[in-house]
């Protein structure tokens, strides 16, 4: 591993280890009463909702977001991988010109 994936390779699993489960829902245990299915808390009739209900969640905030994320995400990997190639381009160019300087000796 590179210098830079090691280190956040172990922040990621010491992130997500301690609090993966922070986030996790407690289970509900079901009473006497709901097993039987004659619990006060049922609905005993349907009633109708007026007016839309507003989400509570930005989705179009968060997929603009996500979509912004992964770009900016993609255009440094792209970069990357230019400045890698130009590196080896380099590289090689060095390398030609010195094995050129040995035959030529």
């Amino acid at each position: 591993m590179s210098a830079f994936a090691r280190p956040l390779a172990l922040a990621c699993v010491l992130t997500f280890g301690a609090f993966g489960t922070s986030f996790a829902q407690e289970a509900e245990t079901p009473s006497a009463a709901d097993a039987d299915g004659t619990s006060d808390e049922r609905a005993s009739a349907f009633r109708a909702v007026s007016g839309p209900e507003i989400d509570r969640v930005p989705g179009g905030a968060l997929l603009v977001g996500a979509y912004g994320a992964a770009f900016v995400l993609l255009v440094l990997f792209v970069w990357r991988i230019g400045r890698v190639n130009r590196l080896a381009r380099q590289e090689l160019e060095s390398l030609r010109a010195s094995l050129a300087e040995r035959d030529g000796s």
